[in-house]
């Protein structure tokens, strides 16, 4: 429709963007009419997540012109290309999208265009994901009752659609009348998008989307992107963001800001998100004064972002609220967490005396007061420490995350104490062990090295119990990394330390954490928590490489199911897929595949229907279910010519190949 131009005030001195309307364009009246509900519906929402109109007009040419807010961030598309986001970052967007969308649906200005392309991510106020919500351009604004006032023509016929097939809500689909809902949905779907990397419903064509937007659900995250775990309270909140019928689905964006609130903790900690509210700020006064430090009891379970972090924090009353459905926690969940926090028992320490216990108990105590708190009183309490350390160490520590200092906080008191207990412990024990006897001495100085003897009875290959592991991923990546090196066969220990090191976007650190896992042991590769991580990784781009070279190597044939599922999703990385497409095709995919997956992709990548057929007597022998999902196609008998009346597959008709290649496979699957 036109042009946008970066500009500057000659005056203030200051940036903007000027978007001037294409000259031709100005003599189709309800184009015109179109770019002056934009300039209306962005110079009236006043909030901040929306880039505001600052003025409008026209040129001496009749070239009309909307003078918008400079926007210079990063388009949230090309974040989402990057593969799933955190679900704390994506609720974090989100609820900044339902911000503004609940500002204009107060003015019962409806978007209609909601899509990644529209939202950019800025820097404001310590928030590197700070929203501004653009393009009102086919917005359904109620000034003059959406028509052309000159005129008196609506501008929007009925039964017209406008707006992107794979975020349009089903009634505006149907070209029905449309509010704020419709928003809701577009919101949903680019929730779940960021959340999975990919969209509910994909096809390749709009009509086809559309199609599966009437017909059916969307389906669970779990559903779409196999291995990719979300909390059970963040579906839910999909799923009434994504209903079919907009009765059915969130009221309004109010309404929607509250949900996501519930699940991020209603006062961030500083530093970590700027959030604003649909309604701006209210103004403190004396009746309804702001609160200075709100009370924060039960924000540990709904600052986790994502499921796995579950294993790492230790299990209480308040990690279960995760699993639960998105509404508020009830007083007897908020009394029974309170009574578990009152009375915290301090293990006493066999050795400790005088000042050394008097600091060790202080310690353990500062803990205790400061997990009553939550996590977000402890990232206050270490951002106000930070402020009065010297300069020498206050600079270098300025730009790392609180979180982070609060892990390594607790991985240093971990290990310790773990260190005051080993050299109590053996303190203890030599003031135990009675005098050796000379006959002692004489057994001791035979027998083997305890070293050797263990090589010997196989110690070396031993597994760490499920408490020690499950100790171990609640203590955090250092206690994990320890546990390895007491077990240095057991492979588990590894991929919960990779499965950490994904949560804080170490995706290089982890493939090689799942490296070493599979030296360890090669078996692992059959565990579906590690496949989960390189799924991830996979799709990251400085991780992308080093994930290849182990599914292509030490993952085996596990490896090559993986390879050939990121070729074959909807939703993966363009690159990733073109990648992954090429090792299909080479040989060292045939040598490291198992058979039924190696006639899978050559049924794949028949071109020809004889090719095909020379395939039927390879897949009775050695196809799975995979195999049987495909070969069943084949006996549909429509699907080609100019009309798609043709049979695809006559050539498979000759004699009974395909009824005996799916009659074999069927029998043997059933098994």
């Amino acid at each position: 429709m036109g042009k946008v131009y970066a500009a500057e005030h000659v005056m203030m001195r200051k940036r903007l963007a000027v978007k001037i309307l294409h000259r031709e364009l100005t003599a189709v009246p309800e184009v015109v009419a179109r770019f002056e509900r934009e300039a209306m519906a962005a110079a009236n929402i006043e909030h901040p997540n929306v880039a505001a109109a600052t003025d409008f007009g026209k040129l001496s040419d009749g070239s009309v012109f909307l003078v918008l807010e400079f926007v210079q961030g990063r388009n949230l598309r090309d974040e989402i290309a990057k593969g799933p986001m955190p679900v704390e970052r994506a609720l974090n967007i989100a609820r900044q999208i339902a911000a503004a969308l609940a500002a204009a649906h107060a003015l019962e200005i409806v978007h209609r265009d909601l899509k990644p392309e529209n939202v950019m991510l800025i820097e404001k106020g310590g928030d590197s994901d700070f929203v501004k919500v653009l393009d009102f351009g086919i917005a359904k604004v109620p000034i003059g009752e959406n028509s052309d006032e000159r005129s008196g023509k609506p501008i929007t016929k009925v039964g017209m659609v406008f707006g992107t097939p794979e975020y349009m809500a089903p009634e505006q689909a149907l070209g029905q009348t449309v509010d704020g809902r419709a928003d809701i949905y577009a919101l949903g779907v680019i929730l779940y998008e960021m959340v999975a990397g990919v969209r509910p419903f994909s096809s390749k064509s709009p009509v086809g989307i559309l199609g599966q937007q009437l017909s059916k659900p969307p389906p669970p995250i779990s559903e779409r992107v196999p291995g990719l775990h979300v909390p059970p309270a963040v579906e839910h909140l999909l799923a009434h963001l994504l209903a079919r019928e907009s009765s059915e689905r969130t009221e309004n964006a109010a309404e929607a800001v509250q949900a996501i609130d519930a699940l991020l903790g209603s006062t961030p900690p500083p530093r970590d998100r700027l959030f604003t509210i649909p309604g701006g700020t209210p103004p403190s006064s004396p009746q309804n004064p702001r609160p200075s430090s709100p009370d924060l009891a039960i924000q540990v379970p709904v600052v986790m972002p994502v499921d796995p972090l579950r294993q790492v924090l230790p299990s209480s009353p308040a990690t279960e609220l995760l699993g639960s459905p998105l509404e508020p926690a009830s007083s007897q969940f908020r009394d029974s967490l309170e009574a578990d926090l009152e009375e915290p028992s301090v293990p006493s320490i066999p050795g400790l005396r005088g000042a050394e216990s008097q600091r060790f108990h202080a310690a353990v105590d500062d803990i205790v007061d400061r997990t009553k708190h939550g996590l977000a009183g402890t990232f206050e309490w270490i951002d106000r420490l930070r402020e009065r350390l010297p300069p020498a160490l206050r600079e270098p520590l300025a730009k790392v995350p609180s979180s982070v200092l609060f892990a390594l906080g607790l991985a240093f008191i971990a290990a310790t104490v773990l260190g005051l207990v080993l050299v109590i412990g053996a303190v203890v024990g030599g003031r135990q062990r009675p005098e050796s006897s000379p006959s002692a001495s004489a057994a001791s100085s035979s027998a083997p090295p305890a070293s050797a003897s263990s090589e010997a009875n196989g110690d070396s290959k031993a597994r760490a119990s499920d408490e020690e592991l499950e100790g171990a991923k609640r203590s955090g990546a250092g206690a994990l990394a320890e546990l390895s090196g007491k077990y240095p066969r057991d492979p588990r220990p590894l991929v919960s330390l990779a499965k950490l090191e994904v949560l804080e976007k170490k995706h290089t650190d982890a493939v090689a954490t799942l490296g070493r896992a599979l030296e360890a042991d090669a078996s692992a590769s059959k565990d579906p928590e590690l496949a989960s991580v390189l799924w991830t990784t996979a799709q990251a781009k400085d991780s992308s490489d080093a994930t290849f070279a182990l599914l292509e190597g030490a993952m085996g044939a596990r490896g090559a199911d993986m390879i050939h599922d990121l070729a074959t999703t909807n939703g993966v990385r363009k690159d990733v897929k073109q990648r992954a497409d090429r090792w299909l095709r080479s040989e060292t995919f045939q040598k490291q595949s198992t058979p039924a997956l190696n006639v899978l992709v050559a049924l794949e990548l028949a071109d020809t229907c004889r090719q095909r057929h020379a395939l039927l007597l390879r897949a009775k022998n050695t196809g799975d279910e995979r195999t049987l999902a495909l070969i069943r196609t084949y006996e549909k008998k429509t699907g080609c010519g100019k009309r798609g009346h043709d049979d695809c597959h006559d050539c498979l008709r000759t004699d009974e190949r395909l009824s005996e290649a799916i009659a074999a496979i069927e029998a043997r699957t059933k098994k």
